[in-house]
């Protein structure tokens, strides 16, 4: 693509059009002469030759040949594989991502999930089962500990951090706390703790717990207790990823057949709305958004520059299958 269709996408790559930036470089919202709403990413001018190969990373991943279901799952049916799913057995050569987490995890404006940034992921050798590498990468509290403790990665390194994603999806809290009781600051020991207490219902979002009935907060414990085993220190004790997919389209399509047995009209338009919604935190203080599309398009969105601070209602993560 040349560079000057890219200028023109972009309006010459004005601070406007800017929507995130990072170690590589800057990321631009623009859109194409045929109306295609794209990210383009600009790098920076005097990047190192790190930066240089983990861009040609990127492109050697992303021309794989991907068919639309790796990235894409539709908000009303779940695909018939998960992009994660199909990264690590649908595609031509396996591939592990390395850095599955909430903020490479994009919504388009339809609530179509979308998986994004190749720049540090890895294609696996099928006659191996585990790619050696020189340094451990990845994202603080979202690293496979066994990755990081023998620098061997496998596809279960990409499970472990799913179900961290999927802690965060159904508490709404952040991966680390220090406020958490007991010294708890992960989000993982917290919730181990729990489990072994016997009360993991309870790190169910307060918000989601009120709304729902018993059925559906069973399925979020279900869905709860699948992300610890994915969080299991070893990864030979952890589901591969067409395990993860097969039992979350079970538990969605259990919540599918409870929504259909009970009706909005036994609901309050309050609980329902709440429901339906996408809930942020922002420091001390809730904002409900009634749809991503003010907020997000075909392109990485203002959720996954500040997802530190943000968190989902766990709606997007039964509805939106990213598996």
């Amino acid at each position: 693509m040349p560079l000057r269709e890219l200028t023109r996408a972009t309006d010459n790559f004005t601070e406007s059009a800017q929507i995130g930036e990072g170690g590589f470089g800057t990321v631009y919202k623009g859109q194409l002469d045929d109306g295609t709403v794209v990210a383009i990413k600009r790098s920076k001018q005097k990047g190192t030759e790190e930066d240089r190969q983990q861009f040609l990373n990127e492109v050697r991943i992303l021309s794989q040949g991907f068919k639309t279901q790796l990235e894409t799952a539709s908000p009303n049916r779940p695909a018939d594989r998960g992009a994660l799913n199909y990264l690590h057995s649908g595609a031509s050569q396996p591939i592990i991502h390395r850095d599955v987490k909430s903020a490479n995890i994009l919504l388009t404006e339809e609530l179509n999930v979308k998986v994004a940034d190749f720049g540090i992921s890895k294609l696996s050798p099928v006659e191996k089962t585990f790619v050696s590498t020189v340094r451990v990468q990845g994202t603080f509290g979202y690293i496979d500990p066994e990755y990081y403790e023998r620098s061997q990665l496998t596809s279960k390194s990409d499970v472990y951090s799913f179900g961290v994603v999927l802690l965060e999806l159904i508490s709404a809290q952040s991966i680390i706390d220090p406020e958490r009781p007991d010294g708890d600051t992960s989000i993982v020991t917290f919730a181990r703790s729990l489990e072994q207490k016997g009360a993991l219902a309870s790190l169910v979002d307060p918000i989601l717990r009120d709304s729902c009935d018993t059925e559906t907060l069973e399925s979020v414990s279900r869905m709860a207790a699948l992300a610890l085993r994915c969080l299991k220190p070893r990864s030979k004790e952890r589901p591969n990823m067409k395990q993860v997919w097969d039992e979350l389209q079970a538990l969605w399509l259990r919540l599918d057949s409870d929504f259909i047995d009970n009706p909005v009209s036994d609901r309050s338009s309050e609980d329902f709305s709440g429901l339906l919604s996408n809930s942020f935190h922002h420091g001390n203080s809730w904002t409900t958004v009634p749809s991503v599309a003010s907020t997000s398009g075909h392109y990485q969105v203002e959720l996954s520059a500040n997802v530190d601070n943000s968190r989902k209602s766990v709606h997007t993560c039964t509805n939106n299958n990213t598996v």
